[in-house]
């Protein structure tokens, strides 16, 4: 397993045409997969982030799910709770 650092990602910019938009496409494929399910995200967005130590750590677990989804764990929460308040059925529930 290659093993992740500044290095290795600058490496793969250069080495591969368009490489952002192959890495966003590729990161939203595999989301999509069958065998990707919810519960399976939540799990390892929750992994993550009992894994962290520090306050730096967060930051960086909470940037990366911003990069993902586009929302921060902080509003996440919040459309969360919105949800609930109005009785949305939860598909995973």
């Amino acid at each position: 397993m290659l093993s992740v650092n500044k290095e290795v990602i600058n490496k793969a910019t250069a080495e591969i045409d368009n490489f952002r938009d192959k890495l966003g496409e590729i990161v939203l494929d595999t989301i999509m997969e069958d065998d990707n399910s919810s519960l399976d995200m939540a799990r390892g967005i929750l992994r993550t982030f009992a894994t962290c130590n520090t306050q730096r750590e967060f930051e960086i677990a909470n940037d990366m799910l911003t990069g993902i989804c586009g929302y921060s764990f902080e509003t996440l929460v919040e459309r969360i709770r919105e949800l609930d308040r109005e009785h949305h059925c939860w598909e995973s529930i």
